[in-house]
């Protein structure tokens, strides 16, 4: 698919009916009513942008960064969107990154969850959403195991249960998240 189709998919996608964004909303203003206040939404593998938009209409206090898989890609929601904060960068550059524990995580799955997993949740976010992932009988046990061993703990949400399609969000554990605490 071409860039110029994906973004055409993924706006088109951006309807106040989208189970996908809805269920991301909700998450965000879970964690927020839960006392922790969100600065940045710190979005991996973020496609053409359409997030960018769903945080500009809905949490519009909340800035938004996004990394896309080509610079191609990152050049062309720059321009869509007439947004400066897309980039393109490497999973094995993301620990340069500077972010705080205050962002939220947002990890699309692009092809292998389980590699997605682990080269990004070490980053030791205490929030990540991953709004759209495949969980299967097959794969189930491995990508749950792996975000253990991460040290998180997950909920998990049904979009699509025919499509075996759900919305994980992610806590680092609480011992784990003091231990690892940056604020000052």
């Amino acid at each position: 698919m071409t860039l110029a189709a994906q973004l055409e998919k993924e706006t088109s996608t951006l309807s106040k009916d989208n189970i996908e964004h809805k269920k991301f909303l909700a998450n965000i203003k879970f964690i927020e009513a839960g006392g922790q206040k969100i600065h940045r939404v710190i979005h991996i593998n973020c496609g053409m942008g359409s997030y960018y938009e769903v945080c500009k209409k809905n949490l519009p206090n909340i800035e938004y960064v996004g990394y896309a898989a080509s610079k191609k890609a990152a050049d062309l929601c720059r321009s869509h969107w007439d947004y400066d904060s897309f980039f393109y960068r490497k999973y094995s550059t993301l620990d340069k990154v500077l972010w705080m524990d205050t962002d939220v995580l947002v990890l699309s799955v692009k092809t292998d969850p389980i590699e997605d997993i682990n080269q990004v949740l070490g980053l030791d976010f205490t929030n990540v959403i991953i709004p759209n992932i495949k969980i299967t009988l097959e794969n189930q046990d491995s990508i749950f195991e792996a975000i253990v061993k991460k040290g998180y703990e997950y909920y998990f949400q049904f979009l699509d249960i025919e499509n075996e399609l759900m919305l994980l969000r992610l806590v680092k554990f609480p011992l784990i998240q003091q231990d690892n605490d940056k604020s000052v």
